[in-house]
């Protein structure tokens, strides 16, 4: 049957909570306001919006993944970064700040009743507030949240009858088996150790324990006068740019990683009709092959054959720009195709991590992982002994909601969900493409053979709950078109909030077919990846086809898609805009008022 109908009125008065100030949490009360939500409150627990991006995260050589036009809003533009022709728009961590803070003060700070000339506008944002615990509320209807003041450790509890959870997935440092701090002081090493989270605002101690001051010198020569050496453990982009960083301070760095997250570069700005058209997410298979050119790429052997070749293409492209020798360990990388850890770099940078590997600023032990510390350093698992003055640790992050809502109460709303691995094997997809596909990642199993998976019906609503629209998330779904779809899933989770007519599953069963049936997907699509297992940061992955899963939200919302335009022969390269979103408000409110004219007629 049908989900049941909604109070449209009464949603609009009652209080809605959104859980987080980075840019899910932003755009997702920008919207609610627009949507005429009346009472809109965001939890931020720093003092500043941004999340991960905020002002007090950001480090000085943080370079993105984006270029300009692609991590903004369509409520707001964004001012292009310097260099922008010589980049191709490549963003920087201090663009993104920026703009988050503008666009805060600009959409999220409404004025008072009765504003003067002299009065401030009033943030809907609440800084220094950390929710530490999320319950139902009385008679298992809304939610209680109990909210600690970080400045003053005071706690206070609120109820909201509707929450959206926006905290991300990278705020919850992580340290591998055996390498947290306190194994480091148990194995007798005296020098710092930090998460790559902590390296930035604790980078005087880091570079106090080699000597040196924090002078960008270009033309350093590491070790000189006799300094130690910093040890980072991990390949990812934050291993990869504390080492860029602390490399050209003049300070010897050791990277050590099993494989290395490749980035994608190039020797001059692509054209936007093929950075941030639809083609890379038609030589990537979807869920779902909506056009003829995807069957053709996808579903026969020359268009596998063809599709083959042009990722590893890519790839050697990539290594070609800076020109890597075959033996090289920079070359023992994760698949681009198979793997979803993977960046774009962009143009080459004489400053980047694989030009000062190249340059011999950096030192690689690869392929291998680091088994414990030692009173002097680390120790590999092949027993090769690392002197180290620093150590850092990029081992990645938890999921933000631990904590927040114990396993139990996430089992229980649908956040999560445990499936029988058997169960995945009744949805299958003989795409030529994926042919040949490397093993399962392992991953930790229960006594009774289920793992944890995901439990988001289209990475915004538990499909276990779906009918009671009391909870949503925001900033799961792991795209390369961020704001596109952070923008998009917002304008999903009003609507379905309001109760506007919506494809949607008719019961929470047929919800939970479809979100496993997504689940299966992702592990046959990206099985070298596990971070599914972190439902805070990934519930479905559509990766580099993130504009069809967005397309897909669209029209559950009764939305034109494919909105870059185009005729059969062009649509293909219409570069992509966040603008095309910027008339979805409107859109949503004439629809609302054509459902309220058929129930009158």
């Amino acid at each position: 049957m049908p989900l049941p109908e909604v109070d449209t009125a009464q949603v609009r008065r009652e209080p809605v909570c959104i859980i987080g100030g980075g840019p899910s949490g932003l755009v997702t009360a920008q919207v609610f306001l627009r949507d005429g939500f009346q009472n809109v409150q965001v939890l931020c627990r720093d003092p500043h919006v941004g999340g991960v991006w905020s002002r007090d995260r950001i480090y000085p050589n943080m370079t993105i993944n984006n270029v300009d036009g692609e991590f903004r809003f369509s409520a707001h533009p964004m001012t292009p970064p310097p260099d922008s022709t010589l980049t191709g728009g490549r963003l920087r961590g201090i663009d993104v700040s920026r703009y988050m803070e503008e666009f805060h003060e600009k959409h999220l700070c409404i004025p008072s009743d009765g504003n003067t000339k002299n009065e401030q506008p009033k943030s809907v944002v609440r800084f220094n507030a950390e929710v530490v615990k999320i319950t139902r509320g009385p008679n298992s209807k809304g939610w209680d949240l109990l909210v600690k003041d970080t400045v003053s450790g005071e706690t206070e509890t609120f109820y909201f009858p509707r929450i959206v959870l926006c905290t991300g997935g990278a705020s919850v440092p992580v340290f591998a088996e055996g390498l947290a701090p306190k194994d480091a002081v148990k194995a007798g090493f005296t020098g710092p150790v930090f998460h790559s989270s902590d390296a930035w605002p604790n980078m005087k101690t880091i570079l106090d324990s080699v000597g040196v001051q924090a002078k960008p010198d270009p033309d350093a020569v590491p070790g000189a006068d006799g300094q130690k050496s910093v040890v980072v453990i991990g390949g990812g982009k934050s291993a990869q740019d504390f080492s860029a960083y602390i490399a050209s301070q003049g300070v010897p760095v050791t990277i050590v990683y099993n494989k290395l997250e490749i980035a994608l570069a190039v020797n001059k700005p692509l054209p936007r009709a093929i950075r941030q058209s639809r083609l890379m997410s038609v030589f990537s298979p979807h869920i779902t092959l909506n056009t003829r050119i995807e069957r053709f790429l996808h579903t026969t052997a020359a268009g596998a054959k063809m599709m083959r070749k042009t990722w590893e293409r890519m790839e050697e492209d990539s290594h070609d720009v800076y020109r890597v020798p075959k033996a090289s360990p920079l070359r023992i990388t994760r698949s681009l195709f198979w793997d979803v850890r993977s960046g774009d770099e962009g143009v080459k940078r004489e400053d980047s991590f694989v030009s000062l590997v190249m340059k011999g600023k950096i030192k690689v032990v690869a392929p291998t992982y680091v088994s414990k510390y030692t009173s002097r350093g680390v120790e590999t698992t092949e027993g090769e002994k690392l002197d180290a003055s620093a150590i850092i640790v990029a081992t990645g992050y938890g999921s933000s909601w631990n904590g927040m809502l114990d396993d139990a109460t996430m089992l229980e709303i649908g956040l999560s969900q445990r499936v029988d691995p058997k169960a995945l094997e009744e949805f299958k997809w003989n795409y030529t493409t994926l042919s040949h596909p490397p093993d399962l990642a392992p991953v930790p199993t229960f006594a009774d053979g289920t793992i944890t998976a995901p439990g988001l019906y289209r990475a915004s609503v538990p499909a276990k709950t779906i009918d009671r629209r009391d909870i949503a998330v925001n900033g799961t779904m792991f795209t390369s078109s961020i704001g596109y779809t952070l923008e998009i899933c917002a304008n999903w989770i009003s609507a379905y909030f309001l109760g506007e007519a919506m494809r949607l599953p008719e019961s929470p069963e047929e919800a939970a077919r479809l979100t496993l049936r997504e689940f299966a997907w992702s592990r046959r699509r990206y099985p070298e990846y596990t971070g599914w297992q972190n439902p805070s940061v990934t519930s479905t992955t559509p990766f580099f086809c993130a504009i069809q899963a967005a397309d897909e939200m669209l029209e559950d919302m009764y939305l034109p898609s494919m909105r870059s335009g185009g005729n059969w022969l062009t649509w293909l390269f219409k570069p992509i805009s966040i603008d095309e979103l910027g008339s979805l408000g409107e859109e949503r409110s004439r629809k609302r008022g054509e459902m309220n004219l058929n129930k009158l007629q």
